[in-house]
């Protein structure tokens, strides 16, 4: 399993903001990953345009980009500023 564990930037929409990344991607033999992860925020307004879309992308400071879309078995409480996230595709870490 691979882990990444530090800033990313969120983008959803026209909404840009920064976000603690805990993400792991896990390898099934013969199978493509997957990648999953919680993102924190200062502010839990700045999840407002992210739970609107339901997607977004992660811009890491490698320059690397990954997809996402917000976990629809996750529950979010109003004013939370945690969120659990469903990478699309290969990890980006």
């Amino acid at each position: 399993m691979r882990t990444y564990n530090s800033r990313v930037t969120v983008v959803s929409g026209d909404v840009e903001f920064p976000a603690d990344a805990e993400l792991h991607a896990e390898h099934a033999e013969g199978a493509p990953s997957e990648w999953r992860g919680t993102l924190t925020v200062a502010d839990p307004k700045d999840l407002t345009e992210l739970l609107a879309r339901r997607t977004g992308m992660l811009l890491f400071p490698t320059g690397q980009e990954g997809d996402f879309t917000v976990d629809p078995g996750a529950s979010h409480e109003a004013g939370s500023t945690r969120i659990q996230i469903l990478g699309m595709g290969s990890e980006p870490f």
